[in-house]
């Protein structure tokens, strides 16, 4: 079972494209779902990664991306 220390300040990192802020489980600081790069969808699918805009604010790092659809039938 996974606890969140609450009386400890949520990790925070600058990065140079805006702020992200994470949690610390289990004494350990997580950054899960940071975005490196931006999504490839229109033009930008097959290509090679484009860098991620800036976001304004601050993005809250704590949990991943819902994962991508599969097609079991087509997988190996």
């Amino acid at each position: 079972m996974l606890s969140i220390d609450v009386a400890q300040p949520a990790p925070t990192l600058v990065t140079v494209r805006a702020r992200v802020v994470g949690a610390t489980t289990e004494g350990v600081d997580r950054f899960i779902g940071v975005q490196f790069a931006a999504p490839p969808v229109g033009p930008l699918r097959w290509r090679e990664p484009q860098a991620q805009h800036a976001w304004i604010g601050v993005l809250v790092v704590t949990t991943t991306s819902p994962l991508c659809l599969q097609d079991s039938a087509t997988t190996s």
